[in-house]
């Protein structure tokens, strides 16, 4: 867990990191993640891991650059996104699947956050903390409809094959 701390001036903040302290969400969102994930790498086709190799190499990424405290850390964090946002884009649109969509469209608000600290006249770190942390929760919820998604696009595939009716649901 990263603590900033502000001094009440607006003086320059420092990043402090806490060992041993995982908030029960966050722990919640990794386990949650890394089962997803790896579902998806064995039941998703090649974009849809193409996908998920992107998103996990940018968080391997960004973790060792925390890490080691890389100075411009904040920079480096948005250009990361940026990077994130554009392959799962060009993923997005070769693989035809809502769920690199949605992905790709938390991870351009995140990178829209980054902007924050340069439109207004105070330091707002936290406010891109804040998003971020908004953002991968919607992208892990992302990843789990994905999972469904695939699912269903087997089971559409496999109605078409066998020549069943393609019958789910009427109108009134």
């Amino acid at each position: 867990m990263i603590e900033v701390v502000v001094s009440a001036g607006g003086g320059r903040e420092s990043c402090e990191h806490q060992r041993g302290s995982v908030h029960p969400l966050h722990f919640t969102l990794l386990i949650a993640n890394a089962v997803g994930l790896a579902l998806m790498l064995r039941r998703g086709g090649p974009f849809d891991r193409a996908a998920v190799l992107t998103i996990v190499g940018m968080v391997l990424t960004t973790s060792v650059l925390q890490m080691f405290y890389v100075p411009g850390m904040l920079i480096w964090a948005a250009m990361l996104d940026i990077l994130l946002f554009f392959s799962l884009w060009l993923i997005a649109e070769r693989a035809q699947r809502w769920w690199i969509v949605f992905c790709a469209g938390f991870v351009l608000i995140a990178v829209l956050a980054h902007a924050v600290p340069f439109i207004v006249m105070k330091r707002m770190s936290w406010a891109v903390i804040t998003v971020n942390w908004g953002m991968w929760t919607m992208i892990s919820i992302s990843i789990l409809v994905g999972l469904w998604e695939i699912a269903a696009d087997r089971r559409f595939l496999r109605e078409r094959r066998d020549g069943e009716p393609m019958e789910h649901g009427s109108g009134a």
